[in-house]
């Protein structure tokens, strides 16, 4: 029997989300929920499947094992709270939330209604990155030393098409929470967090450095919604051992997919270049969470509980911003 999933929301993350969906064999999208029943529809069509408004409706369908919501992150709590009361597996995109209190209400109903819970913690699914974890796992890189993460972007947003922080969060969290979700999947929960940030006109963090601190080692996150225009969107990586180092950089030049470098750097020998096969990590995500609800595949990669803890680092990283000291992590 098909695994039958709804998607909430009909925006670009939807769509993107329903296109990954419709490519997988024994998985059926039923409806389309939206709050705008022109773009439902619009998805909908592309994907035969029913448009819908009436989220209450959806969610009261017996025969929907599923549902992706695609709204704005502030929006995600009450929507993904509903969900699984209804008795429905939830995956969402990144950031989960904006606050620990809607983060720990959607973990808390999941456990009590024995349901999936899963966020979209895209950078666990790049090729490069996956293997530069399983190196560190597999003592390839000896101790841990140091972890640099970096995503440097130029604003995503104009006059004519703002960007409403109170809904997707301001670039400390909705940029800078994929190296965080990412680095827990590593090292675990920092011991304190101490960062620094420049300001926008808007008076909210543009651009930030923040250091990690754990029991022996370091690593720092840089974000940046600030960078001039003409800067391509980069992602950037090293983890550095006692034995070694990898690294890898990703560049947005135009096209799908990015310019990648993936360099091992040995600690007795050569610099060398790393071959990669490529994947498609919002589909391999996607993935993730179907062979996870039908308990093909382990949800703690993707699981809510993770995405809170990274959470908890970014809105810890803010406060130090502000209050221009360090936070201790509990």
């Amino acid at each position: 029997m098909d695994l039958r999933i709804a998607i909430v929301g009909a925006g670009w993350a939807g769509g993107m989300h329903a296109e990954a969906y419709s490519s997988m064999k024994g998985v059926e999208i039923a409806s389309v929920v939206g709050r705008s029943a022109t773009r439902a529809k619009a998805l909908a069509a592309k994907l035969k499947a029913k448009a819908s408004t009436d989220l209450e409706g959806v969610l009261g369908d017996p025969t929907i094992d599923a549902v992706d919501v695609c709204v704005p992150s502030a929006l995600h709590r009450e929507v993904v709270v509903r969900a699984l009361e209804a008795g429905k597996h939830v995956f969402m995109e990144t950031p989960m939330a904006l606050t620990l209190e809607d983060a720990d209400a959607m973990v808390a109903t999941a456990k009590k209604h024995r349901t999936i819970v899963a966020v979209g913690q895209l950078m666990k699914f790049l090729v490069p990155y996956s293997m530069i974890r399983k190196a560190s796992e597999d003592g390839e890189l000896g101790e841990p030393r140091m972890a640099h993460a970096a995503r440097l972007s130029g604003p995503y947003w104009s006059a004519k098409n703002p960007r409403d922080f109170s809904l997707y969060g301001d670039p400390m969290v909705e940029l800078m929470i994929f190296e965080y979700e990412y680095l827990h999947w590593i090292y675990g929960k920092p011991r304190g967090v101490h960062a620094r940030g420049v300001r926008g006109p808007s008076g909210h963090v543009l651009h930030a450095l923040v250091t990690m601190e754990y029991e022996d080692h370091l690593a720092l996150v840089e974000g940046s919604a600030m960078m001039p225009r003409s800067w391509p969107f980069t992602t950037y990586l090293r983890l550095q051992g006692t034995e070694g180092s990898m690294e890898t950089r990703g560049r947005f030049l135009g096209g799908d997919a990015p310019a990648t470098e993936f360099v091992r750097y040995r600690a007795e020998g050569k610099m060398e270049p790393v071959a990669f096969e490529g994947q498609d990590p919002y589909l391999a995500e996607c993935e993730h969470f179907v062979r996870s609800v039908s308990g093909k595949a382990d949800v703690a990669m993707i699981d809510g509980a993770s995405a809170r803890e990274a959470l908890a680092v970014a809105l810890a990283a803010r406060e130090s911003v502000d209050r221009g000291k360090s936070i201790r992590m509990a």
